[in-house]
């Protein structure tokens, strides 16, 4: 009996060894195979981490568009197989993001000063929420975003109307974010925000300091436009004076002349407000826009017959244009 009691103890022994063997052989085939995803996991993020960042040395529109386009179909896909990497969602955002601004009219400061946020175009739209939803998953994974993702959310709400001004300077103030900003585009925004966001005088003197407005001619006419959207008039019409004095280039002196045009008819003085979209029609006969602003000075001055004269010409040429038939009542 005692010889019996000592095998099964001896083959009971044996039995646990064999099964720490094979847990211990377990983990550490575990750990490998961890191990092996974890740096392919690595390799594919910093993979398409780099393909991400080398779309800024794209200089050819058409081809960063394409470039973009292709890595966000791909990041959609990388997205799908790790949805709880915070990493696979900031850097699916961005993408969608950059490829929402390529199919824009511009940069930033292009679509503010020739007032060009009206329509952003259905595509860049899509993009920009697909951008919008990536960020804030990522934010929800990751506890909050760094100030690069979290200024590129703030421009996704601004460009699709999805929140209001005021509501995302607030959001801005939240998280802080000013300190973290980098380029002059941002800078440009964070300071339009100030402005919209009732915080006029801060907005200007932030733009002034970061905002490089004094490099070239873009960066003056996007001053004298904020101070338009300021509400700032005086201020304004010295800055859209003093670019004016500054360049030689047509279509710049048309664009400040239409903005000028805005702010002197803003102002009631309908005279100044027509000379300036005069100059716009010797600079481009064939502007529309800039005829219907002549028949809004000569209406404004009770010179209606000449201001339906004007409009009635247009929408011969241009039956589908709604805001002449809005003006004649059509």
């Amino acid at each position: 009996m005692y010889y019996r009691y000592k095998v099964h103890k001896k083959r009971s022994g044996i039995l646990k060894v064999l099964v720490i063997v094979a847990m211990t052989v377990g983990v550490i085939y575990a750990g490998y195979q961890y191990r092996q995803m974890l740096m392919f996991w690595k390799y594919s993020t910093s993979k398409l981490y780099k393909k991400v960042e080398s779309v800024n040395t794209i200089k050819d529109s058409n081809k960063r568009r394409e470039t973009l386009s292709g890595l966000a179909a791909d990041m959609d896909s990388y997205k799908g197989d790790n949805q709880l990497n915070v990493e696979a969602f900031l850097m699916s955002g961005k993408t969608h993001f950059l490829y929402a601004e390529s199919l824009l009219e511009g940069s930033f400061t292009d679509l503010i000063i020739n007032d060009g946020l009206r329509d952003i175009g259905k595509k860049a739209r899509r993009e920009l929420i697909k951008s919008m939803k990536d960020l804030k998953k990522a934010s929800a994974l990751g506890g909050g975003l760094d100030p690069e993702y979290a200024v590129m959310l703030a421009m996704a709400y601004f460009y699709t109307d999805y929140y209001q001004p005021q509501e995302i300077y607030r959001m801005i103030e939240k998280s802080d974010i000013a300190s973290g900003i980098k380029s002059v585009e941002n800078h440009r925004f964070y300071s339009l925000m100030l402005v919209l966001g009732k915080k006029e005088d801060a907005g200007i003197r932030y733009l002034s300091d970061k905002g490089n407005i004094k490099s070239d001619i873009k960066g003056k006419l996007f001053l004298a436009t904020a101070e338009r959207m300021a509400k700032r008039y005086t201020n304004s019409i010295i800055n859209y004076k003093a670019a004016l004095a500054s360049t030689d280039d047509q279509q710049m002196k048309k664009l400040i002349h239409i903005n000028l045009g805005i702010v002197y008819h803003n102002q009631s003085l309908f005279r100044e407000s027509m000379s300036h979209f005069n100059s716009v029609v010797e600079i481009d006969p064939g502007d529309i826009n800039a005829r219907i602003w002549i028949g809004k000075n000569h209406f404004a001055m009770g010179e209606k017959d000449k201001a339906r004269a004007i409009w009635n010409d247009i929408l011969a040429r241009d039956k589908s244009n709604r805001e002449v038939q809005k003006l004649l009542g059509v």
